[in-house]
């Protein structure tokens, strides 16, 4: 897993995340490593850029002011550090979609709850597929098992 070294707003600017498959295969650090190698003051102002992409993408009357930026850029780096970038993204390119619902207000509640949606549907994503994986390998193994059964049951028979 790496950490990017360009700035992190050309970084955000050109990801092209569109699936969970995408976020979690990537290889780039969580936000919380990103604080750790880089700075928190440089992870935090990465949250400002990410934030104010999705702030500046909804036309409501009712926006964010800095001092609200400021309070959920220190919740999120608090609260969801285990992120990648590439899953803020997404997150957002999804609120944008409306996969989280009509936006009439931007404040820190708002974010939140769609971060908090990501991570329950992101989870349930991987589990779907670990769950996936493992009937494919049982059914796999029992293929090959079935084989390896035949002959010593032939030879306890003889």
């Amino acid at each position: 897993m790496r950490c990017f070294t360009k700035w992190p707003k050309e970084y955000y600017n050109s990801l092209t995340v569109s699936r969970f498959d995408d976020a979690i295969a990537s290889p780039v650090c969580t936000l919380g490593k990103f604080a750790k190698l880089r700075g928190k003051e440089k992870a935090k102002a990465l949250l400002v850029i990410i934030l104010a992409d999705a702030i500046e993408f909804f036309n409501v009357s009712n926006s964010m002011n800095p001092a609200q930026i400021a309070q959920t850029v220190e919740i999120i780096l608090d609260c969801h550090g285990w992120l990648k970038i590439d899953d803020f993204k997404l997150c957002f390119n999804q609120a944008k979609r409306g996969f989280f619902g009509q936006v009439y207000r931007m404040d820190g509640n708002v974010i939140l709850s769609w971060i908090e949606r990501y991570i329950i549907d992101r989870i349930n994503f991987a589990d779907e597929r670990s769950y996936a994986e493992h009937n494919n390998s049982k059914e796999s193994f029992g293929r090959r098992d079935d084989g390896i059964l035949d002959k010593i049951n032939g030879k306890l028979n003889s």
